[in-house]
């Protein structure tokens, strides 16, 4: 099965927010059964626990359970066009954080997931000097220095690890962004 394009998420990577539908279980929107089914979060007041590709790409979901795929709002600025943020909030299916999902944003956009990270993983592809640092508590005092906290300890980010970073661009100026959350 095609999955549908989701802009705020990589081609590479959209297959991971989905899995194998082992027990043929019909998405709860739609009624359809289809071989891979969207388990990720999904903020609404009923329970529902499985969801197609095409019910999440279309926001038929969201629409249909009053549902958020991204519960975060806190420092998204007031000149960010609607459009973007129900693209995001209501058809882009959410990653797995270990706590609160976060988007970074720039140029007045969210930016694309591209992939769960770990420090090897950003000098692997030569982006250990050019990334911005983002977080919700991201800065710390290091010997009377104010740092980010992710940079102070960036060493210790491991993909599958305590301490998990989240890869995003810019789809615009094509700026990489790393936020990173601890279990």
């Amino acid at each position: 099965m095609e999955l549908p394009k989701f802009r705020y998420i990589n081609d590479n990577i959209r297959d991971k927010f989905f899995e194998p539908n082992i027990s043929d279980l019909a998405c709860e929107c739609c009624g359809k059964i289809y071989p891979i089914v969207y388990t990720g979060m999904f903020y609404c007041e009923e329970n529902v626990e499985i969801l197609c590709p095409e019910c999440v790409s279309s926001g038929r979901a969201a629409e249909k359970f009053c549902g958020e795929f991204y519960d975060f709002w806190d420092d998204i600025p007031a000149t960010m066009p609607r459009e973007i943020l129900h693209e995001l909030q209501h058809k882009t299916p959410s990653y797995r954080g270990q706590q609160q999902e976060y988007v970074p944003h720039c140029c007045n956009d969210f930016c694309q997931f591209v992939d769960y990270v770990g420090w090897r993983d950003i000098q692997k592809r030569g982006l250990e000097n050019s990334l911005v640092f983002c977080s919700y508590n991201n800065t710390i005092t290091d010997n009377g220095k104010q740092r980010n906290f992710i940079e102070a300890h960036k060493e210790n980010l491991r993909k599958n690890g305590d301490f998990r970073g989240y890869l995003f661009q810019c789809l615009h100026c094509n700026r990489y962004h790393l936020h990173a959350d601890m279990a």
